[in-house]
């Protein structure tokens, strides 16, 4: 059960990285939900990506930024690069374990996350919460995976 303390520390906490109020609640019950979940019923985990960000997303072509500045092509890929070789380019994969073989069982995932120094942290990823209330409703609603279906 969740404490009104947890639930104030939390909020505040997802306030405070910008979160609007109207979201700040739910995320703060996920993030409490799935940290007493962790490591035992649900996970993050956190791969490198293999696939070329370009190869996905083509070549940058250039952009105008909020001051009206033009940003060239060039400019904009060796940002890109920078950020790449500083914070590298990776996958987030949400899991939950079969109570029945133990398991883990992929339920969402989010790739060519680029630009986080923390990209599994809800403060700084707000793919974060989406993917541990996946975890967690996959969970709640039909925790065994296909096999174990199967078997009973």
């Amino acid at each position: 059960m969740i404490s009104n303390t947890q639930m104030q520390r939390m909020y505040k906490e997802a306030r405070r990285v910008g979160y609007q109020a109207q979201w700040a609640a739910s995320t703060a019950r996920t993030m409490i939900e799935f940290e007493l979940g962790e490591d035992e019923s649900v996970r993050l985990r956190l791969e490198p990506e293999w696939e070329s960000m370009y190869a996905v997303y083509g070549l940058p072509e250039g952009y105008v930024n909020i001051y009206g500045r033009r940003v060239s092509a060039e400019e904009e890929k060796a940002d890109q690069d920078r950020l790449i070789n500083n914070l590298g380019v990776w996958c987030l994969i949400s899991e939950y374990r079969c109570p029945c073989c133990g398991e883990w069982q992929h339920v969402d995932s989010v790739g060519m996350l680029c630009g986080y120094e923390r990209p599994a942290d809800w403060r700084e990823n707000w793919y974060v919460p989406d993917l541990c209330q996946a975890a967690l409703e996959r969970l709640a609603v039909w925790p065994k995976c296909e096999e174990c279906r199967q078997l009973y």
